[in-house]
């Protein structure tokens, strides 16, 4: 297989990869919006409490599509729901704080202030998620190169006691 035969494929994989993870995540979005929907216009609960229950049900949709279907992850459940949460936990901080500031602001109505706000994190999301949440081996790595750096190796290279 030729060099450029080999980028090729990486491309196609990294392409089908983002789109999974774009279906995924519009499934997601999706369930975000009409839970906000249900909950601000038609039940007229706080545009904040609705936000949280319908950023719960769109966690669900969001982690088990890619688990299984994005990221085709190896990690188990357990270790990966944790590493989603913090993900996902720090994107519903982010979207919160800018609904907060719309909401403050007046600039939009509050379905649309919180509409505006569940946007805001997809790329941030894929990047973490690609790189550490479903990836068995992004720990250990990580502590590899910490540990070569400690001990003076390039990294890359075992630590000293381990080589």
């Amino acid at each position: 297989m030729r060099d450029g035969d080999s980028s090729a494929g990486r491309l196609t994989g990294e392409v089908l990869q983002l789109a999974r993870f774009s279906t995924v995540g519009l499934a997601a979005t999706g369930v975000h919006a009409g839970m906000l929907v249900l909950l601000v216009q038609l039940l007229g609960k706080d545009p904040l409490a609705a936000n949280a229950g319908a950023f719960a049900c769109a966690f669900c949709v969001s982690f088990f599509g890619h688990h299984a279907w994005t990221f085709v992850s190896r990690l188990s459940r357990r270790r990966a729901v944790w590493r989603f949460l913090l993900v996902q936990g720090t994107a519903f901080a982010v979207n919160n704080v800018l609904l907060v500031s719309l909401l403050r602001m007046h600039a939009l109505p509050n379905l649309a202030a919180a509409l505006v706000s569940l946007l805001v994190m997809p790329l941030a999301t894929y990047l973490m998620s690609r790189a550490w949440t479903f990836r068995p081996w992004a720990c250990q790595r990580a502590g590899l190169l910490v540990a070569s750096l400690r001990h003076g190796a390039p990294p890359g290279a075992a630590p000293a006691g381990n080589r």
